[in-house]
């Protein structure tokens, strides 16, 4: 048996239409599911897991040093802008 493949789904959207519905429906999945996230405790999930605010900025400070500057050598009077999680 043999179908004839259209290029729509049967709610009738194209295929690239059907492809980017999903997106936006991942999207919004996963916005809803980070803001959640947020809301029950942001610092856990931005910095895998510490629990108090110390923690929190020292990791920062730590990933900082080790991921991002050792590599880059910088004037002590650069500027950096640092786009992040609104924290």
């Amino acid at each position: 048996m043999s179908e004839k493949v259209s290029g729509q789904d049967p709610a009738g959207a194209t295929a690239p239409q059907a492809v980017e519905d999903l997106l936006k429906n991942d999207w919004r999945q996963m916005r809803r599911d980070w803001d959640e996230r947020a809301e029950r405790d942001a610092r856990f999930y931005i910095a895998s897991g510490t629990a108090d605010a110390s923690s929190f900025w020292r990791s920062g400070e730590e990933e900082l040093s080790a991921l991002i500057l050792s590599d880059v050598d910088l004037a002590r009077s650069a500027e950096a802008l640092e786009i992040g999680c609104g924290i």
